[in-house]
């Protein structure tokens, strides 16, 4: 393997459904050579084969043998039950729970702390004012979001005969794949 990444196929030891999704990730076994299995999702195909990438992080050129245990492979659905996620990591958990009744007194600067910002005291003044003229124009408790109506400042031209960006590929599980065509 020369240095560099590359994707590899490999075989799996155990008969498994097309599309079983297993978590790949690099064994703690103590070896001569360095390489990187990179820690992902995959899904096995018709002859219960992945891929993994592979990655040699040194000058030198390393060679893996075959049947040469390089990573592991556990049902991701096993991986899932216990899978536990750190309060600071947990960003789910700060969003606001909506829809809730708006308070007849609600204030969107209530929720926006601006004495951290790097406004000054003027710059703070004047958008307090901005942000209580246009108090519909924020997300109110009850989970609609306002409108702005004020005059529009800029605008977007486009090009002529442009085509649209290709659109960036991602990898489907095939349990899922039916629903993502439809």
């Amino acid at each position: 393997m020369a240095p560099k990444p590359e994707k590899l196929k490999f075989d799996s030891k155990t008969t498994t459904q097309t599309g079983t999704e297993f978590l790949i990730s690099v064994n703690q076994k103590e070896s001569n050579q360095v390489f990187v299995v990179a820690r992902t999702v995959v899904s096995t195909d018709l002859e219960g084969r992945t891929a993994a990438h592979v990655w040699n992080p040194s000058a030198t050129k390393v060679t893996l043998l075959e049947g040469q245990d390089i990573g592991e492979a556990k049902e991701y659905e096993e991986i899932q039950e216990n899978w536990c996620t750190p309060p600071e990591a947990d960003w789910e958990a700060k969003l606001p729970r909506l829809p809730q009744e708006t308070p007849p007194d609600y204030r969107p600067l209530d929720e926006i702390d601006l004495k951290k910002s790097i406004l000054t005291e003027d710059q703070r003044k004047q958008m307090v004012e901005v942000i209580n003229q246009h108090k519909a124009a924020f997300v109110a408790p009850d989970g609609n979001l306002g409108c702005y109506n004020g005059p529009i400042r800029h605008q977007i031209e486009f090009i002529k005969d442009a085509k649209m960006p290709a659109p960036r590929n991602y990898r489907v599980p095939l349990k899922r794949r039916d629903e993502v065509r439809k």
